[in-house]
């Protein structure tokens, strides 16, 4: 039941089954020891697995913390980085969480895409649908009614078909609506602009180029190149975080003041993100 209904999560929600993941702790106690996180969600969580498929991330993806790209779409580290480490392969994983007699699963909602240099630049609108912050409020509106209302009522009858699973929702939507609305309040200058991109102005972001490609563009070979600050950055290419934004995401999750229903697990363990 628990993968079949992994199938119908749209491709940008994320989950974590968490067993009773390599979380960095503070204290030695066993409570604080998780031995196992599995994450399944499209490239905001991704840490390799399309990139050894299809064409590399090129560069500069990566160049933040791993000097290179290391098949994340994003300047360094995912949130999924700061919470743990992978040291199994995937086989080994599945007949583990097979396995699992107690379980937590912490499932993400959709993120407010009104807010994406990529949607902002793509998406016709007139300044009337843009919010003080200078995300489109009817694109973030039908983000809300989908997680408030779609996700929360499927979440709903899938506690009630595992009973022995601990289900948590995890409301990254309002952290990241928070990072992209006021960035300079968590250390970040740019909400709704691109780091790496093409074309500057407000959002640094054209459709025809994306980040570290090079096209002809109206008769000019164009590289959508990367700025040279991303942890002053909310977006890494117009889709995607950096990775100052996912440590502040991990930080969030990890905090547990997001979690629906209340899931104490700030007060169970004293938890650092890794590195």
């Amino acid at each position: 039941m628990g993968l079949q209904m992994l199938i119908f999560l749209r491709r940008s929600l994320l989950m974590w089954a968490v067993g009773s993941a390599a979380l960095s702790t503070t204290t030695g106690e066993a409570k604080c020891a998780f031995t196992a996180i599995f994450n399944f969600g499209d490239s905001n969580s991704d840490t390799g697995g399309f990139w050894a498929a299809f064409p590399s991330t090129p560069n500069p993806n990566g160049m933040t913390y791993f000097k290179r790209p290391a098949g994340r779409a994003s300047d360094g580290r995912l949130v999924i980085d700061f919470l743990g480490l992978s040291p199994f392969a995937l086989p080994i994983q599945l007949n583990q969480m097979k396995e699992f007699k107690s379980r937590v699963l912490q499932l993400q909602p959709k993120a407010p895409i009104g807010c994406y240099p990529s949607f902002l630049t793509e998406l016709p609108h007139s300044d009337s649908e843009l919010d003080e912050h200078g995300c489109m409020t009817t694109y973030n509106n039908a983000v809300k009614f989908y997680n408030n209302d779609l996700l929360k009522g499927m979440l709903r009858q899938t506690r009630e078909a595992l009973r022995d699973a601990t289900i948590v929702y995890v409301d990254t939507h309002s952290v990241k609506l928070e990072l992209f609305s006021h960035p300079k309040e968590h250390g970040l200058a740019y909400g709704t602009k691109a780091c790496c991109g093409y074309g500057g102005g407000a959002y640094n972001f054209n459709p025809k180029v994306y980040c570290g490609n090079t096209k002809e563009i109206d008769g000019q070979t164009v590289t959508a190149t990367a700025c040279a600050d991303p942890h002053n950055y909310v977006s890494w290419d117009g889709v995607h975080t950096t990775e100052a934004a996912n440590k502040l995401i991990a930080l969030a999750v990890i905090d547990g003041s997001y979690f629906d229903p209340p899931f104490p697990l700030s007060q169970l363990c004293d938890l650092q993100p890794i590195g």
